[in-house]
């Protein structure tokens, strides 16, 4: 039963999504009514939920709130997109999780899928990091659900310390330090964005030009040679790897970027990519080891921004 004066309603204005369906914790889809009662009980603990953004309307699809998804301690990261939103005087919220970071950003009214998405695309061009993951990830559902994302606070009205997942999914405050959910309610209900304030940031959105990137792997240079030539800076990101609680994915794709401003060709850079791979990489031991190089060096050489 909800209290008369539950916080739930106001939880569920700021995360409303799509109706008809919500999102298990453990990463599978239910298909029932999302109520006032299902945001309840995410913050009881009694059910811990996700909701999927996008809803399909009349004349497009819609929706209130879109996130960004760095799966990485970055908080520099985090910090500077919410900076980015914030130039454009649009609010932007940092949850932490429990690998990374979410970045929320809410309006006041239903704004178009792409509108949303655009808007966190332009933020992630403005400071030159890779969106590996936005929401909506989908411009159009064509019939699907599109996907969802775990809300924050689980179980932040009966917090339980042997739970893991309630010790994380919080909102930071000005400070980085965990924001409490009625102060962050509150706040975030007061200060949600305007569709015409996303529109003037999702208006910068610059979509990647591609082109054709052929490699055919036929430089004669030796790979110790084209290590030699490395600057300082890729030389150090090939011999260390990835920081403790960096993303590999991410630190490939800022060696190949850095290799292709240093002005190697995409032959090289995939020797140089290849090396780097077996010293501290992730395709060396996958069949398709090969095929992903390939795809990393195209997305570079070919579009150098890429909303993955």
């Amino acid at each position: 039963m909800i209290e008369t004066e539950d916080i739930s309603g106001d939880f569920m204005t700021l995360f409303r999504g799509r109706g008809d369906a919500h999102g298990t914790w453990e990463g599978g889809c239910i298909r029932k009514p999302l109520t006032q009662e299902s945001f309840w009980r995410h913050l009881h603990g009694v059910e811990l939920i996700g909701v999927y953004p996008v809803v399909p309307m009349q004349d497009s699809e819609r929706c209130v709130w879109g996130c960004s998804d760095i799966d990485v301690d970055d908080l520099d990261a985090a910090l500077n997109l919410q900076l980015a939103f914030n130039m454009k005087q649009i609010p932007a919220w940092v949850e932490k999780t429990r690998k990374g970071y979410h970045i929320w950003v809410f309006t006041n009214k239903t704004v178009s899928a792409p509108t949303m998405r655009r808007a966190f695309l332009a933020a992630h061009q403005v400071i030159d990091y890779p969106p590996t993951e936005v929401n909506p990830k989908q411009e159009e559902l064509r019939g699907g659900l599109g996907n969802y994302v775990r809300l924050p606070y689980p179980s932040a009205l009966n917090f339980d310390e042997e739970r893991v997942e309630t010790k994380f999914r919080y909102m930071l405050d000005a400070e980085n330090k965990q924001m409490p959910l009625h102060e962050f309610v509150t706040q975030a209900l007061a200060s949600r964005t305007t569709p015409e304030q996303l529109e003037s940031i999702a208006s910068l959105y610059k979509p990647p030009v591609t082109r054709t990137v052929v490699i055919d792997n036929v430089d004669s240079a030796d790979v110790e040679e084209l290590i030699s030539m490395l600057g300082p800076f890729p030389m150090m990101v090939w011999r260390d790897g990835p920081r403790v609680g960096s993303d590999r994915s991410i630190t490939l794709y800022k060696f190949v970027a850095l290799v292709q401003e240093q002005g190697f060709t995409p032959e090289q850079c995939y020797k140089l990519l290849e090396s780097a791979d077996k010293r501290w990489g992730k395709f060396h031991l996958r069949p398709d080891a090969e095929k992903e190089m390939i795809r990393l060096i195209t997305r570079v050489y070919g579009e150098r921004f890429s909303d993955g």
